[in-house]
């Protein structure tokens, strides 16, 4: 009966017009299937995985705001925090507040990234010193139980992404309700920068009781450190890349693979990672899988889920429970991460119940239903 199994994978790839896979036994590389698994195709979001994978070790590092104080001013030091939201920088005017250091000027300080504007696959995400703050382009609101009075300002307006959400505006500030749980929203932002900017001079108004002027910090000062504010960890960001796929994360945590300061760095420090899994080429062209020109094969996808067995799946998505398998039962309890782009389509994870990791990548004729036969295949 397993053989037959067998037979009916490889007759059902025959009529794709490109598809790879690897199943092999978890701990052991025992080979159960396989097809073209040295063929370099493209991967999509499973490319996340050696984002995730690069990082693991640094999972409980967190980002941090700083506040430092000169002889005439305050200076609010950025992070390259890929989830630094609207809330957040609430907390950080709200220990300035606390911290009782009245300076007239108030200067931000942006994180030293290499310039110009890099491109993300076709879809063009833009990245760089403007992109650095917000999510590229778009600013994440947290909207709990206790109301958070938000400053808003002309041309933006207030986007609901899932939950419940209400928001009581008036000329220049929104005061933000959401119900149960903390559900998050997003902004449409052209410059993140200059929102920023504008974020904190809303906020100062609310929550500081003296006057101050906001400006991006242009050179050098004497700065004494007088506060930190922290933010994320980075496993809340491999949790979005797992769960999500969120493209705009996977960018951003290249800056903290490029020593926090460059993006093509910790890009080459991606593909030198990733290649280490494989004797045959790879070549990612961004870190989130959208770039068409991104070439991985599947058996490197699968010697990273062999070789990072026990840390990894907190991180994925739970067939029929979590993330974006959480409408595709599969059959199975499957832990993975999914990916897709025009003609494309991937999936990779592990069937712990059947001891397991594989990964099927297809281009051309590409369907979320022959992933589905391919993991039933397995399971019997």
């Amino acid at each position: 009966m397993y053989y037959q199994a067998c037979a009916l994978i490889l007759f059902v790839s025959s009529l794709f017009a490109q598809e790879s896979f690897l199943a092999e036994e978890l701990g052991h590389s025992k080979v159960i299937i396989e097809k073209d698994a040295a063929k370099p195709l493209k991967p999509a979001s499973v490319a996340k995985l050696f984002v995730i994978g690069s990082l693991l070790d640094r999972a409980e590092e967190q980002f941090v705001t700083k506040i430092y104080e000169t002889k005439d001013s305050i200076i609010l030091s950025f992070d390259i925090d890929p989830l630094f939201t609207t809330e957040r920088l609430f907390k950080v005017i709200e220990r300035l507040a606390a911290l009782g250091k009245p300076k007239p000027i108030l200067e931000l300080e942006f994180p030293d990234v290499e310039g110009g504007k890099e491109r993300v696959g076709s879809r063009a995400y833009e990245t760089g010193v403007d992109g650095v703050m917000f999510n590229f382009n778009s600013v994440e609101i947290v909207g709990c139980s206790e109301p958070k009075i938000l400053p808003l300002f002309a041309g933006f307006s207030i986007i609901s992404k899932e939950g419940e959400f209400n928001a009581e505006c008036g000329s220049d500030h929104c005061t933000v309700y959401g119900s149960g749980d903390c559900a998050s929203k997003f902004r449409s932002v052209s410059d993140p920068k200059l929102y920023l900017k504008k974020s904190v001079e809303g906020l100062s108004q609310l929550l500081l009781s003296y006057p101050v002027v906001v400006k991006e910090l242009k050179e050098h000062k004497e700065k004494k450190l007088i506060a930190e504010v922290p933010g994320s960890k980075v496993k809340e960001s491999l949790e979005a890349l797992g769960q999500y796929s969120t493209n705009s994360v996977a960018e951003m945590l290249l800056y903290l693979l490029g020593d926090r300061k460059s993006y093509s760095k910790g890009l080459e420090n991606l593909n030198v990672y990733a290649s280490k899994f494989t004797k045959y080429p790879v070549l990612l062209k961004d870190g989130s899988g959208l770039s068409h020109d991104s070439r991985v094969p599947v058996d490197s996808i699968v010697r990273l889920l062999q070789e990072e067995e026990r840390d990894l799946p907190r991180y994925l998505s739970i067939s029929g429970k979590s993330g974006t398998l959480k409408d595709r039962p599969l059959g199975a309890r499957v832990f993975a991460k999914t990916g897709s782009l025009d003609g494309v389509s991937t999936l990779a994870g592990y069937i712990f119940e059947k001891k397991i990791a594989f990964a099927i990548f297809q281009q051309g004729k590409a369907s979320k239903s022959r992933e589905e036969e391919f993991i039933k295949s397995l399971v019997k």
